[in-house]
């Protein structure tokens, strides 16, 4: 017998809260022989995506997830391994821009092909349709936790 709803909407935080932590293990575990961590692979990923030149670290932040001084040590991290540069912004010349270094890209190239092989691996034996849906289904969650989240940030400015 399938679950009920009441019991999907109860566990389905949890569960995704789970499969977090051991997606994150597992791109760990894999980007660990390549010298990196999930932490330190996110940024990469992220600069390397088409048209990503001169990315400011507050924005590299808010798409991370994380808190200004959490991503200034990881980018301290990958700039001493001569991945990353920060360089003067050409519009602002009192902020800094992030920049990948093409040893940076190459890496982020790696990172890319090993955990694709990570990924096919994590998802073998689910169809295509039914990682369609649930890519869409998650997506809308969290559309929706974003929208509340913003909702109360606002209700609480306003009281």
């Amino acid at each position: 017998m399938p679950p009920t709803t009441a019991h999907v909407q109860a566990e389905l935080g949890l569960l995704v809260a789970r499969l977090a932590r051991v997606w994150r293990r597992k791109a760990d575990q894999t980007l660990a022989a390549h010298g990196l961590s999930e932490a330190t692979a996110h940024p990469l990923l992220i600069l390397s995506r088409g048209g990503r030149e001169n990315v400011r670290q507050g924005v590299l932040a808010e798409e991370m997830g994380l808190e200004g001084p959490s991503v200034v040590r990881l980018i301290d991290l990958l700039a001493a391994e001569g991945l990353v540069e920060r360089r003067e912004d050409p519009t602002d010349r009192r902020a800094k821009v992030l920049h990948l270094t093409e040893l940076g890209a190459a890496k982020a190239d790696e990172i890319k092909r090993v955990m694709k092989r990570t990924r096919a691996e994590l998802m073998k034996g689910i169809a295509a349709d039914e990682l369609a849906i649930a890519f869409g289904v998650l997506g809308r969650i969290e559309q929706s936790a974003h929208r509340l989240y913003e909702a109360a940030l606002e209700e609480e400015a306003a009281s």
